[in-house]
């Protein structure tokens, strides 16, 4: 089971189309803390959000990417199941369905259709 991971800061970047830079801390091990930059780009696929990684740094030393996956994979699993949480609720009161989604360096717009 993947060890926890906090998130230390999320970032939408206005050069990046829909994408959001994750600032994590996570514990590989139990000698091995690591504080990765996870680029992330938000997408909408049959009405709901899903989060694709686009890039993982760890920080100018080499990490195998097998060491740090199952946590990458749990943020982003996270990060979706938080996101389309709140989407289904929205989208369950609404009766609208989720078209498509842009994000400025400071929010996260929702396009919805009937």
């Amino acid at each position: 089971m993947p060890t926890p991971t906090t998130w230390r800061e999320t970032r939408v970047p206005s050069l990046y189309a829909n994408c959001v830079i994750i600032d994590a801390v996570m514990q590989v091990n139990s000698q091995l803390r690591l504080s990765p930059r996870v680029t992330t780009q938000l997408m909408v696929e049959n009405g709901q959000i899903v989060v694709h990684v686009q890039n993982v740094n760890v920080g100018g030393f080499g990490v195998p990417g097998s060491l740090i996956e199952p946590q990458i994979n749990q943020m982003k699993q996270n990060a979706e199941t938080n996101l389309n949480t709140q989407l289904a609720k929205f989208t369950a009161s609404s009766g609208l369905k989720l078209q498509a989604l842009s994000t400025t360096e400071n929010s996260l717009s929702l396009f919805f259709v009937e």
